[in-house]
């Protein structure tokens, strides 16, 4: 798939536990689009350099019916990572 963007979303300053969520729009090759969402830190810092590039896509479904969380993602094309 290609990661063709994403959006940052967080919790107001003031929530007991703030949190920051990643939620990445996909294309795949016959071109339907589809989301999937992150809370890891680790695989948001990485989105910037991935974006518009070809990505191997590991995710499950959501806590909530009909999203997806991503376990994983990992450039195709030689992108390099921090």
């Amino acid at each position: 798939a290609t990661l063709t963007g994403f959006k940052i979303v967080q919790s107001k300053p003031d929530a007991p536990k703030p949190w920051t969520a990643w939620f990445c729009t996909f294309e795949d090759a016959g071109g339907a689009q589809f989301e999937a969402g992150t809370f890891s830190k680790t695989i948001g810092e990485n989105l910037d350099v991935l974006k518009g590039s070809l990505v191997q896509l590991t995710y499950k479904p959501g806590k909530k019916a009909g999203t997806f969380e991503i376990c994983s993602i990992e450039p195709v094309d030689n992108v390099p990572m921090p």
